[in-house]
């Protein structure tokens, strides 16, 4: 593929949601737009699946020297150490998976596995003690692709639906194929070496979805263009054991019918809770949308006057669309005129209020420009390095924290890369969040930002951090870790005090 499938995806709400969207501009297939959809993973986690069996599966086969020490432990301390054992065994077998559909992806596009050290894995953002996991399933896969020689059509290919229930969907497929004569959408699916061979309705549910998208992402001559789903006849599950796989077949009809069902009910729990806060009770007076409408107005005469990009790109991928107003809340209805303002503000837009007895708004010719600081001033390679070592000996929650800070900076263009650019200021940011993930706190986290660099977003409370506030930023961290005591303050910064 000559495209990367995150160029399409963006990550949704607190708990960072895999979402897609469609950048492209108009073409015969669909117009350019800001939709914004879930994965066909988000949609599948709905369901609200019991996996209390696999969990307790992985308690049981701990060593007994673990089991006899957790004995010892107290019961809030034997609580977070089964849990947090239990996530590092799951860590450990998504990313056996992840290598072994790199192994596949790199068959069906090399003709060859690639080979993988334990540093390539790290890089990856992978547990290093995935690989040897991984390792016990290579010759299963190569005895597949020998025997079955499947014929590629694409892989890792983005598809989207931007119309079911309102909301639609993203998904990357794992392959088509031509296989025995036949254009098959495949999935990998490895287990482990102590279950059975098997595919779910889940499974198949997800390979329809993909077979029924409306269009998907093709690369074409270096670029990306909307291509229509191909005529796609066959859907297997490739179930994948140590001592071998097997193929099991889906009903694409069904399986369509099932993922269907999926969406209709993750479309009805992103309101579930309005049953409990936002129905009137008795007596009550009717709720007044009018400011509402006037909210919604005003979006669509942004529109109208050509700045609907910039509008998609202020607005939050966790708020719900215009068209879904009904649903705000008070706070998204608050954080939503921040962004009408703001682009009403900038090109200098006389909307009218429409609401009854309130004059014209009126807004003062100041438009709001973001000034990227200065990374021209090259680093000192042996900074650099020194750095990457640091990096190297972060355990893995701490290396989570460190990537969902650059994950949230670049969610609005302002990358703190160190492979991109190593500059002077992005060593600092660098070398600060290094440090606060040895604090692991997001919440203290985000006071030290409103401290040294107050903004409206988070992507710019980071990515427009100066060498000076990344410093600064720093010595916070050290300060909380030395044991000297804090104070958050009503706007909810940080001042630091000295020990007695």
């Amino acid at each position: 593929m000559s495209y990367n499938p995150d160029d399409f995806r963006v990550a949704v709400g607190r708990f960072k949601e895999r979402w897609y969207h469609d950048p492209l501009p108009s073409c015969a297939i669909a117009e350019q737009s800001d939709w914004q959809g879930p994965s066909i993973s988000t949609v599948k986690k709905a369901s609200g699946q019991d996996w209390s069996f696999v969990t307790l599966k992985r308690i049981a086969e701990l060593p007994p020297a673990t089991l006899q020490q957790l004995a010892n432990y107290n019961l809030s301390d034997r609580h977070n150490e089964l849990r947090q054992l239990s996530q590092t065994a799951l860590r450990i077998a998504a990313g056996r998976g992840s290598i072994v559909h790199l192994w596949a992806e790199t068959m069906l596009l090399e003709g060859t596995m690639r080979e993988l050290t334990e540093q390539d894995v790290f890089n990856m953002g992978l547990p290093v003690q995935a690989l040897d996991e991984a390792l016990k399933y290579r010759s299963a896969l190569q005895t597949w692709f020998d025997t079955n020689q499947p014929e590629l059509l694409a892989c890792e290919a983005v598809v989207l639906n931007r119309d079911i229930n309102s909301y639609g969907y993203g998904g990357t497929i794992d392959a088509w194929v031509k296989l025995n004569g036949e254009v098959t959408a495949l999935d990998w699916k490895t287990r482990t070496p102590s279950s059975r061979h098997g595919a779910y309705p889940e499974e198949a549910a997800q390979i329809a979805a993909g077979i029924r998208a409306s269009y998907w992402m093709e690369p074409v001559n270096g670029s990306v263009q909307r291509s229509p789903i191909p005529n796609i006849t066959r859907g297997t599950v490739i179930s994948i054991k140590p001592e071998g796989c097997r193929e099991y077949d889906i009903d694409i009809n069904n399986a369509w019918t099932h993922f269907q069902n999926m969406h209709n009910w993750w479309t009805a729990r992103r309101t579930e809770n309005d049953a409990i806060y936002k129905t009137p009770k008795l007596g009550t007076k009717p709720v007044d949308t009018t400011e509402r409408d006037n909210l919604v107005e005003r979006i669509h005469a942004i529109r109208k006057q050509g700045h609907a990009q910039q509008l998609a790109e202020q607005w939050r991928p966790d708020l719900p669309k215009p068209s879904l107003a009904h649903t705000w809340t008070g706070q998204q209805r608050a954080t939503i005129t921040h962004i009408v303002e703001n682009v009403e503000r900038e090109h200098e837009l006389d909307f009218t209020d429409h609401t009854p007895m309130k004059p014209v708004r009126k807004y003062n010719n100041t438009k709001h420009v973001i000034e990227k600081p200065d990374d021209t001033q090259p680093a000192d390679p042996t900074a650099i390095n020194k750095i990457k070592e640091l990096y190297s000996q972060l355990d893995d929650e701490q290396i989570a924290f460190v990537k969902s800070c650059a994950m949230r900076a670049n969610q609005r263009g302002h990358s703190i890369s160190l492979q991109q650019n190593q500059s002077t200021r992005r060593f600092d940011i660098a070398s600060a969040i290094i440090k606060w993930s040895e604090i692991n706190d997001q919440e203290m986290f985000m006071y030290a930002l409103n401290t040294v660099n107050p903004r409206d977003t988070e992507s710019e409370q980071i990515g427009l951090l100066t060498s000076e506030q990344a410093t600064e930023l720093h010595a916070i961290a050290r300060h909380i870790l030395n044991g000297k005591p804090v104070e958050i303050t009503i706007n909810k910064c940080i001042k630091l005090g000295e020990t007695q």
